[in-house]
Parts: structure tokens; sequence; C-alpha cells
């Protein structure tokens, strides 16, 4: 080949001459040996997308099915640049820039057919700082500040504005956000107790994304502490139930009762004695509690006792006793302090003999009355008045002395 032994490898084209090797025969042919170029495909995967701050180097990794060195430029050296021959990319701007992968011609090879991908910069990542929120108690008019900070890739402020947003304005609202020295601030103003979520976020601009995530802190309100006062511990019986009051500071607060053993009851008790009764403030800003014992005296009672009208004579018939007790209408018994005179079975008294006695009305209470006073009635049993029949008519006479009747 061109004189030499060797078959050629590269592209061209050569002067063959065949001669034959062979005692027995001779003989020799001219001719040429035509190596044609060989094509070649460039292989190009897609690119991610890639933030302006990123830290990670992009290295563009085309390659020839030749194993041929690429070339590369971009689109737009604004948004990217890259190194021709190494494909190293420097990114400048947010936007979208296409790089072309190309390899000419060459001895061995045709040119290949370029191959192109697009970029997409974006802008900085920012993350946002936001301490959790500690908890407060209620106050009327309480206000504080909050405070937050964007900020980039290497920790370093971004100086935009965080926004904070309440997500019950019942419980607190925020104010509008103030920026100093990279530091965003605004103003929370307590409404009332609870728990409410506090969310911080950035929108991001032209170079810089939106925050990712947004950042939720919850703020708890606790109920302030309120005092409790019981009254109206003391009562006497009436049939009626008796219900304790309590005062409040601050005023007016609502307070709901339990009375008795817990958890207790919101009915107030009634009948005569001691009873727990616990108080507690019903609000949703302020909390307290006290506790104490109502106490409910026994009632007084008072007997009437209607005359029995005496003086009766031995052979009178049994008479009932009428007595009463009030307010209780409780029973009445009866007693005869002269068994002899008159014996009293149940209210029903039974005249044996002559003579006086005393009828004592008595009630001795129960669990809301105290025991009556004695009611007593004096009772005078008379013999029978004689009754004279046949009796001789009078006869007038004088008598010596005397006046004549």
């Amino acid at each position: 080949y061109d004189g030499n032994a060797p078959a050629p490898t590269n592209a061209g084209t050569y002067a063959v001459v065949a001669t034959i090797n062979d005692p027995r025969y001779q003989g020799n042919t001219n001719g040429s040996l035509v190596v044609a170029k060989a094509t070649q495909t460039i292989t190009f995967a897609a690119l991610p997308s890639k933030a302006l701050d990123d830290p990670l180097p992009l290295v563009l990794g085309a390659t020839a099915s030749s194993g041929l060195s690429v070339s590369y430029v971009s689109s737009d050296t604004n948004i990217a640049e890259v190194n021709t021959s190494t494909g190293a990319v420097t990114l400048k701007n947010t936007g979208i820039t296409s790089f072309t992968a190309s390899i000419g011609e060459s001895a061995n090879f045709f040119a290949a057919a370029n191959a192109s991908q697009a970029l997409t910069v974006l802008p900085n990542l920012q993350t946002i700082d936001f301490a959790a929120l500690a908890a407060r108690t209620f106050a009327a008019n309480d206000t504080f500040t909050i405070s937050a900070t964007a900020k980039g890739r290497t920790g370093n402020n971004t100086d935009l504005p965080v926004a904070f947003v309440s997500s019950n304005t019942a419980i607190a609202t925020v104010g509008t956000t103030t920026v100093t020295s990279g530091v965003s601030s605004a103003t929370v103003t307590v409404m009332a107790a609870g728990t409410v979520d506090i969310t911080a976020s950035q929108a991001g601009n032209a170079n810089f994304a939106a925050a990712n995530p947004n950042i939720v802190r919850p703020l708890v309100i606790n109920k302030a502490a309120a005092t409790v006062v019981l009254g109206s511990l003391a009562a006497t019986f009436d049939n009626t139930p008796k219900a304790a009051t309590a005062t409040t500071t601050p005023a007016s607060l609502n307070v709901v009762f339990a009375y008795g053993a817990a958890p207790g009851s919101a009915t107030p008790p009634t009948n005569a004695g001691t009873h727990a009764v616990v108080a507690t403030i019903q609000e949703n800003n302020y909390s307290g509690t006290a506790s104490g014992n109502l106490v409910i005296a026994k009632a007084n009672q008072t007997i009437t006792f209607p005359s029995v009208g005496s003086p009766k004579v031995v052979d009178a018939a049994d008479f009932a006793l009428t007595a009463t007790a009030a307010p209780s209408n409780l029973p009445v018994t009866y007693t005869s302090s002269n068994l002899g005179v008159a014996p009293v079975t149940g209210a029903n008294v039974d005249i044996v003999g002559l003579g006086t006695t005393t009828l004592s009305a008595k009630q001795a209470g129960n669990s809301n009355y105290n025991a009556a006073t004695d009611a007593t009635q004096t009772l005078t049993v008379n013999p029978v008045a004689p009754v004279i029949t046949g009796a001789p008519a009078l006869v007038p006479a004088a008598i010596r002395g005397s006046p004549f009747l």
C-alpha cells in the first residue's frame, strides 16, 4: 500500500500492488484502495434547572461517538457562558439559554449533526429564619414584636421583607412588616386567649425565588388568672333553693357553680345542711376558681294550739286536739300531765276524772326544722251539776224578829 506492507487505517486513497509469492508461479497487478471517512453522532443529555447561587458546578457532558472532543456555544451569554472546550458553565442571570454541542469534519470523520439542550437558570434560593414564639398570658391590648429574616443559600440576608399572617385574627392580629438591616419585624396585638398560627413568607423577586417552605409558628395565649370571692354562704331553710354568689376581679366575669361532691351539680341545694360549693370562672380570656361551704340552717317552727273548751264536766265526750305546726306542717304529738283526769291517745282526749291537767302539743323537728316550743292548754274537769226534782212548795212563814218575805 503506497509501497508499505501494512494495510492502511486512516481514510484516503492508497495505491495497491499485489504480487504472487509462490516458487511455482509469478504475477502481479496494480489498483487503488479507498478508505472512506466515517460518520459520527453527538450524545447530549438534558440539563437540570440550576439556581443562580447553586454551589455545585455545571459542566456540560456531550460526547461524540468518534471519541473526539466536542465544542460548545451558549445562545445567550447574558444568561450563562460556557467554556468552548471544557464545557464548564458560568451562570450569569435568570432565564433560559441553549447550549449547542458541535464537532467538525476531521481526517477520518465527517462533521456530526449539532446537538442542543436548554438550561433554565432560576433565581437564588432563600429560606426564612423565624424563631419559635413564646407563650403569653392574655392582657387586654397587649402587643409585642415578632421578627424574621430572609436568607440566601450561604446564610446571607437577602434584605427582602418577610410577610406575617395570623390564622385567626380573633385571637391575634399582625401589623405591617418593616425591614431594618435585613431583619423583618411586625407588631402582634393580642385579641383573646387561644392558639393561633403565625406564618412567615417571602414571595421572592427577580433575583430570588420565593422562600420554600413558609415557616409556621404556633402562638399560645394563655388565659389570665382572675380572682373569685364566694358570697351568700349562709341561709335558712324555707323550702326554696339557696344559691351562692360570687364577685370577680376583673369585675362581672361569668361564673358557674357546682354544689355537692365532685363533679357537683349546677342545681342549688334546698335542704338544711352544709353543702360544698365550687365557683369557676367561665370566660374565654380568664380562669379562676374558689371553693367553700354553703350552710343552710334549720328553720324555726311554732305550734298553734286552739282552746280545748275548758272547763268540761266529767261525763263530757272524748274530743280531738287540733294543734298545728307552722310553717313545717309536721305532725304534732300530745301529752297530758294528769292521766287520772284526761289521758291522751294520739290526738284524742278521754276525760276520766275530776281535776286539772295540762295538755301539751309538741313537734320535735326534723332535718330541716328545729324543735318547736311546746304549746299548752289547761283542761279543768268539774263534777256534773246535781238535778233536784220533787221539792215541796215553799210556805210563807214569819220568823220572829225578821221581816216577812
